[in-house]
C-alpha cells in the first residue's frame, strides 16, 4: 500500500494526504473488486489519492480539484447546453455536491472508487446533474407561471388586482432598502455569488473560511432579506394578510433574480 501512496503523492506533491487514511480508503475500494474481475493494480491510484484527499479536506485538495476539473465539468455540460450561465450553475452546484455535500449526504467525491479516470467519472456525473437541473428549471418555471396566474386571478377587488399587477416595483424598492441594511461583507458576498457567479468554495477561499461557513452566510443573508422585505411591504402596501401572503410567496420564489436586478 505504501507504493500506491507514494504514487499518489508524486502525482500531487502539493496535497499531503496521510498514508494511513489513504490505505483505509484504498482498502475500501479494493473490497469492491471481488466480483468485478479487476485487481488493485487496475485502479487509477493517482486520481483516487486526490479524491481521498478531497473527502478528508486536506489543505489544497479542493482548490486543486476545482482548477483541474472545473473545465471538465463545463465541457461535459456544453454538450447539453451551450449557455455559459447554465454551465456556471451546473459547475457551482456540482462542485458543492462533490466537495462539500448536502445536509443529508456526504461529499459525492467519496463515491469515486478508482475504476476509470476521474475526469471521465466527473464528466458522467456532470451530464447527469445538467439534465436534472434542466428538468428542475422547467418544472419551476411552470410552477411559477401557474402561481402568477393564480395570484392575479385570486381577487375580484380592482384595487387589489392593481396592487398585484404593480407589485414588482414595490418589491424591488423594499429589496433596495433591505439591502442597505446588510453589512458590507454580506453585500459583497451576495454580489460575488449572484453577479460574479462565484461558488461557495470560491467565496470561502477568498475569506479564508470553511465552505460550510460561506454556505451558512448565504442562507442567513437570504433569510434576513426575506424577513425584512416582508416587514417593509406589510407597512407600505396595507393589503389584507391573505393577499400579502400570496404576493410574498410569488415574488419570494424569484428572490435571487430580484436581488440580482437590484444589485446590478
Amino acid at each position: 500500500m505504501a507504493l500506491f501512496h507514494a504514487r499518489g503523492q508524486a502525482a500531487h506533491p502539493e496535497v499531503a494526504l496521510d498514508c494511513a487514511r489513504f490505505d483505509a480508503h484504498l482498502a475500501h475500494c479494493r473490497a469492491q473488486l471481488s466480483d468485478s474481475g479487476w485487481t488493485v493494480d487496475d485502479l487509477c491510484v493517482e486520481d483516487l489519492y486526490l479524491a481521498c484527499a478531497c473527502v478528508h479536506k486536506v489543505r489544497g485538495a479542493h482548490e486543486f480539484f476545482g482548477r483541474t476539473y472545473g473545465s471538465v465539468i463545463r465541457a461535459a455540460v456544453d454538450r447539453i447546453s451551450p449557455s455559459p450561465a447554465f454551465q456556471d450553475d451546473v459547475e457551482q452546484s456540482l462542485l458543492e455536491q462533490l466537495l462539500i455535500g448536502l445536509p443529508d449526504r456526504p461529499p459525492k467525491i467519496g463515491s469515486y472508487t478508482g475504476f476509470g479516470p476521474l475526469a471521465r467519472w466527473i464528466a458522467v456525473v456532470a451530464k447527469r446533474e445538467a439534465l436534472m437541473l434542466l428538468r428542475s428549471n422547467e418544472v419551476e418555471a411552470r410552477a411559477r407561471d401557474n402561481a402568477a396566474l393564480a395570484v392575479l386571478a385570486g381577487s375580484s377587488n380592482p384595487e387589489i388586482a392593481f396592487a398585484k399587477a404593480h407589485y414588482r416595483p414595490a418589491f424591488e424598492s423594499a429589496m433596495t432598502d433591505a439591502l442597505r441594511g446588510l453589512s458590507d461583507r454580506d453585500r459583497v458576498v451576495l454580489h460575488l455569488h449572484l453577479l460574479a457567479r462565484a461558488g461557495v468554495v470560491q467565496i470561502a477561499t477568498m475569506y479564508g473560511v470553511a465552505p460550510s461557513t460561506a454556505s451558512r452566510w448565504l442562507a442567513n443573508i437570504r433569510e434576513t432579506l426575506s424577513s425584512e422585505v416582508r416587514r417593509i411591504l406589510t407597512t407600505r402596501l396595507q393589503l389584507p394578510l391573505d393577499d400579502l401572503d400570496s404576493l410574498t410567496a410569488l415574488v419570494m420564489s424569484q428572490l435571487d433574480v430580484s436581488i440580482s436586478r437590484v444589485l446590478a
